[in-house]
């Protein structure tokens, strides 16, 4: 006898696999962004760092970058291309 719950994991493809993670992924970053803005509020840390909510979501986004050029057009989006350095997650060559 067998249960749908055991057999479905064994049916799985890569693309579903692929899907559930990004998935899976997606949920952790958004709720750790979460998470840091809760601090922030509830710390009144925005008083020492005027930028440091737009920091927190420019940082998701530049997770997902893959030039230079992507990460200064994020950070430009959010504000912040004049004040900070970039992070440089690029290879420098």
């Amino acid at each position: 006898m067998t249960h749908s719950g055991v057999v479905s994991p064994l049916n799985m493809t890569t693309d579903w696999v692929t899907a559930f993670v990004g998935i899976v992924y997606s949920i952790a970053a958004d709720s750790y962004m979460e998470m840091l803005e809760i601090l922030v509020n509830e710390f009144k840390l925005y008083v020492t760092n005027e930028h440091l909510k737009r920091k927190i979501r420019c940082n998701h986004e530049l997770g997902f970058t893959r030039t230079p050029e992507e990460g200064e057009s994020v950070m430009r989006k959010h504000g912040l291309w004049g004040y900070f350095e970039p992070a440089r997650p690029w290879p420098v060559t």
